[in-house]
């Protein structure tokens, strides 16, 4: 080690503060670093276990593949490094609506196969089904049982073997009714191939080549009557592998990395430069007397190089371990909130680990190194520039004249002879100075601007939730309930009977067009519609038409929540609160649509025989839409328009505005500009004769445990509505799993921010600490001088004082400025999506003001505590070496 690095060492043990502000600054950042490397790897290899859980790890499948071309085109590509052939057989017999099944070996290798007990068919003559097909044809059947099939017209027996979950390749579980048995055991009528390559960026290639190939066989085949062949790529799963044409997500990931790198690499160059200059400033005299020694300016640029990558040394490793174990304990803590997003209510069983890149270790690394090697350069670069007699001088003030340092007189006036002095020595040494305003500045602007960006995801994801309050929910038309219930109240009584269900009801919507008076809409909506769909108002008649939905709800249900919410009594409720969606700026807006109680004017569409009712023409003309229906397939052919009395029946209704919490069975369709009405059921006497009706009920549920009492539902729905009764009921929707998922990541959201906002005050307060108390520090011979001319201790910490505040104020006029233009910033970019007004986090500002202030006294009153025992004499005497 030559003697300019010994000189180096020695000034780094001799600065113990400095040098362990500096080093904190290169933990932090490194851990930071590491942190994002380290959730975006985890984050991928999560996703891609969820896909490989829900649909398998094929890259390819094909379906309808004959067998010629099986053996002639499928058995002999080469690209193709893993294959799987599924035989489709042609179910017989009562359960010919159960998909039957043969596989081979490599079957599990491609999809995913969930047993809930037993073992996979090792034969022919053994079979596994999934829990709907066991609960519907063959209840209480057990592992071991005889059952018969029918297959090619004969009666085939099958021992059970196992049962399991839903076999899917692409996430859809409504093909429910499975049976898998061994490969062979008769003429398949097609195949179904899943496919691996041997290089993942050539799927798309080998895909296309292998469908070419065999829509050309099929085309070939002109006796073939069979469905065309059709395929599918896993783009779910190979857009975590980065070869997706759909390349968003990893787009999203890496531009969200990207920015959180950046203002960790603001705030790290921030705190790490400001420590390298003052160490430089410090040094400033070291490097005049080494250069009169003879030392280069290479040489001494290397010592500035090598006191960076001794810092590295140091702070980099203890980053990396810290940042390990700091992401490891935050992933472990919120396994459950993921899991909450991506799969049904966390229930999936994998769990999100820790995944640690060497890749991303290395760039967390390199950035911290390139960090500190450029927060090191600039200073150094300017340190070496300076000539011999400037560099022994130490003092920025060479060259200054009088109007340089001239004081305003008001200041003197206000703050005294200490007030003048430190406003002078802000002047003398306006580069020390910068410094420490700039790292208040940049500090500021970081405090509030990760603040702001929590408050604005947290809103964003929290505007638009939905407002009902049912767990679970569903349509069942009503042919199906008198058939299968006789009666609707029989039907409510079998669902509320079903595991996990706690309580439930129904009712009835109907869509119509609601007119109401323009004196009665809140102005903001008005203007609101104006733009998005001016169609809709008609001003001259001073109205406006809207679409509504009038629900009908069960008599003691509407008036146990009139009696328990303080409303008077009426027949008919209206909310108020309203979005709508500007296709032109892909914006939602939210708004209230009415002030207060109204008189509105209900429009519901007449039924024509022949026809079926389409969309409205024209809200102002009130035209309607007809279809003609067809003798083939009940498909529309042409369409006539309908206008005023011959298109709809009107109704005059006053409803109560009500800002309360939706009824159990009622839907929201706020979100979609409909106006949600309720009556109660006993209302749909009053409905005008002739009108088009809907002939759907809706059924909605509570259930604490909504995830189980969904899948019971579905259990029992498929036993007590057998046959084509089951397609007469819509999709069971899941709405706390919606909530729930808008939670998790809401939760996710802060989390991840205040986390982020406790790491970056980190920086913030020691980039401060360091800034003002190593330049006291370096002060110590100014403040000897000012004693020795008679000043005294209470007048130095009077002048201390009168500093400190001009560095915060100064540092956060600058800060809030780059602050409130950072949070706009955030708006703009928030506000295309989402109607989020722009608001200045005030409590943020408040919360910095006052912690800037604090720091920056504080450091303060530690660095004079350590320079007040100075003996006046040797101070004069000794330099800052």
């Amino acid at each position: 080690m030559n003697i300019i690095n010994r000189f180096t060492l020695r000034t780094l043990l001799k600065n113990k503060v400095r040098t362990f502000v500096t080093i904190l600054g290169i933990i932090l950042a490194t851990a930071m670093f590491v942190s994002i490397t380290s959730i975006i790897t985890s984050l991928q290899n999560y996703m891609l276990d969820i896909v490989v859980d829900q649909s398998g790890e094929w890259q390819g499948q094909i379906y309808n593949i004959d067998k010629k071309s099986k053996e002639e085109i499928c058995d002999k590509d080469t690209g193709i490094s893993e294959k799987s052939y599924v035989e489709i057989y042609e179910n017989q017999g009562k359960s010919k609506d159960i998909s039957f099944s043969g596989i081979d070996d490599n079957f599990r290798a491609m999809l995913t196969v969930k047993l809930k007990s037993g073992h996979m068919p090792k034969d022919n003559s053994q079979i596994i089904m999934t829990n709907m097909a066991r609960s519907v044809y063959f209840a209480n059947s057990k592992i071991g049982d005889k059952i018969k099939l029918k297959v090619d017209g004969k009666d085939r027996e099958f021992e059970i073997s196992g049962f399991s979950e839903v076999v899917t390749s692409d996430g859809d579980t409504s093909n429910d009714m499975q049976i898998y048995t061994r490969s062979g055991l008769t003429s398949p009528k097609s195949y179904t191939m899943y496919f691996k390559c041997k290089n993942v960026s050539k799927v798309e290639m080998v895909f296309d080549t292998l469908m070419k190939k065999l829509e050309k066989a099929k085309r070939a085949d002109a006796g073939s009557e069979e469905d065309g062949v059709t395929g599918y790529m896993h783009s779910s799963l190979l857009e975590f592998y980065g070869e997706s044409s759909n390349h968003t997500y990893n787009r999203l990931l890496y531009a969200m990395a990207g920015i959180l790198m950046a203002i960790i690499m603001v705030a790290s160059v921030s705190l790490i430069h400001n420590a390298f200059s003052i160490s430089i400033s410090e040094r400033t005299k070291q490097f005049g007397l080494l250069k009169s020694a003879g030392a280069t300016r290479k040489q001494i640029l290397r010592s500035v190089f090598f006191e960076a990558g001794i810092l590295c040394i140091i702070g980099i490793p203890i980053g990396i371990i810290c940042g390990i174990i700091g992401i490891g304990i935050t992933l472990n803590l919120l396994g459950n909130q993921f899991a909450m997003m991506f799969t049904d209510s966390g229930t999936s069983g994998i769990s999100l680990t820790m995944h640690i890149s060497a890749a991303g270790v290395l760039t967390a690394v390199a950035v911290t190194v390139i960090t500190v090697l450029v927060s090191a350069l600039i200073p150094a670069v300017k340190a070496v520039r300076l000539t011999v007699l400037q560099a022994l001088k130490q003092n920025e003030s060479m060259g200054l004249k009088r109007r340089n340092v001239k004081v305003n007189p008001l200041l003197g006036r206000l703050f005294g002879f200490e007030g003048k002095l430190a406003d002078k020595n802000f002047k003398r040494n306006k580069r020390k100075q910068r410094v420490t305003v700039i790292s208040i500045a940049i500090s500021t602007a970081l405090f509030v601007a990760v603040n702001s960006f929590t408050s604005y995801m947290s809103k964003s994801l929290e505007l638009y939730g939905s407002n009902t309050v049912a767990d679970l929910s569903m349509e069942v038309e009503k042919s199906a309930v008198e058939k299968s219930f006789k009666t609707v109240e029989n039907a409510l009584k079998g669902f509320k009977g079903v595991d996990n269900i706690d309580d439930g009801g129904y009712s009835m919507y109907d869509n119509v067009i609601a007119e109401i008076n323009i004196k009665d809409v809140d102005s903001e909506y008005l203007n609101g519609l104006k733009k998005m769909n001016p169609e809709m108002i008609d001003e001259k008649k001073g109205i406006i038409r809207i679409d509504s939905h009038i629900w009908y709800l069960e008599d003691d249900v509407y008036n146990e929540y009139i009696k328990k919410n303080n409303i008077k009594n009426t027949n008919a409720l209206a909310w108020p609160h309203l979005s709508i969606y500007n296709e032109n700026e892909n914006k939602n807006y939210s708004y209230d649509i009415i002030k207060s109680d109204a008189a509105i004017k209900i429009y519901q569409a007449k039924e024509k025989k022949g026809y079926e009712l389409g969309n409205v023409d024209s809200y102002k003309k009130l035209s309607q839409y007809y279809f003609e229906i067809t003798d083939d397939d009940g498909e529309s052919a042409e369409s006539k328009v309908y206008s005023g009395k011959e298109a709809f029946a009107s109704q005059d209704l006053s409803v109560v505005r009500c800002n309360k919490e939706l009824p159990l069975c009622i839907g929201d369709a706020s979100d979609n500009n409909v106006l949600t009405i309720v009556k109660p059921y006993s209302e749909i006497r009053n409905m005008p004769k002739g009108v088009v009706k809907n002939n759907y009920y809706t059924f909605a549920f509570k259930a604490k445990k909504h995830s189980e009492a969904k899948v019971n539902l579905t259990t029992f729905i498929n036993k007590k509505m057998s046959g084509e009764l089951r397609n007469y009921i819509s999709y069971i929707a899941d709405y706390t799993q919606d909530k729930e998922t808008s939670n998790a990541i809401v939760m996710i959201v802060n989390v991840f921010s205040y986390g982020f906002i406790i790491l970056i005050s980190l920086i913030v307060i020691a980039n401060v600490f360091n800034t003002i108390s190593t330049n006291i520090l370096l002060r110590r011979q100014e403040f000897a001088m000012l004693k020795s001319v008679g000043m005294t201790k209470k007048s130095l910490n009077k002048m201390m004082n009168y500093e400190c505040v001009f560095y915060g104020i100064k540092g956060l006029i600058f800060g809030l400025i780059l602050a409130v233009l950072a949070t706009y910033a955030m708006f703009n970019v928030m506000s295309e999506g989402f109607n989020v007004g722009f608001y200045i986090p005030v409590q943020s500002i408040v919360v910095v003001v006052i912690s800037i202030f604090i720091v920056v006294f504080a450091s303060m009153i530690y660095t004079m505590k350590k320079i007040k025992k100075d003996n006046v004499i040797e101070t004069l005497r000794n330099d800052n070496i």
